[in-house]
């Protein structure tokens, strides 16, 4: 049977009689193939093929990773954005001192959108927050590198989150940063 089990073949055989009878009751002009064998087989085949695992092995590697403290007198905002399947995006962030001590944290529910506008606004959030700390001294830190390079271009003014990462620069002009 062409590498085709016949336990599958047997699952094509039930499904492909039941399909043709259905067929032959409700559609007068339908008749089974002249090679019916072949057809399952075909389909069969093609399923088994379709649903095999290649071997996708990845060379993988484990990093561990944890907080780093900021330089002494600095604080550190660390801020994340995320977004959900059906579109709804929120944002976080934590800040702490050079001792790891907690000084403040925020969570919000932007709405719906993209993952960047998550981390955007996540970082307006807590650049915010700190201000509101009376933070000076800060390092920020964020996963999305996207997000970094945005801050870091000269001209965003045609850019869709514009707007909100000429806010963030603005805000960040109050800190003094390593």
């Amino acid at each position: 049977m062409n590498k085709l089990n016949w336990n599958i073949f047997f699952i094509f055989c039930c499904w492909f009689i039941w399909k043709w009878r259905c067929k032959s009751v409700f559609d007068v002009e339908f008749w089974v193939p002249y090679n019916p064998s072949e057809v399952i087989l075909n389909y069969g085949t093609e399923w088994v093929k379709a649903t095999a695992k290649t071997n996708t092995q990845v060379a993988r590697s484990v990093e561990m990773l944890h907080w780093l403290r900021p330089a002494a007198g600095y604080h550190k905002l660390n801020v994340d954005g995320s977004r959900v399947s059906n579109g709804t995006i929120g944002a976080g962030g934590v800040i702490r001192d050079d001792t790891g001590a907690w000084c403040g944290g925020f969570m919000i529910n932007v709405g719906a959108g993209e993952v960047l506008q998550a981390e955007s606004w996540g970082l307006f959030h807590g650049l915010q927050l700190a201000l509101s700390l009376q933070i000076t001294k800060l390092e920020v830190e964020s996963d999305s590198s996207v997000l970094i390079k945005l801050i870091q271009r000269e001209n965003v003014d045609l850019h869709p989150l514009g707007t909100l990462i000429m806010n963030c620069r603005h805000l960040m002009q109050e800190f003094e940063f390593i």
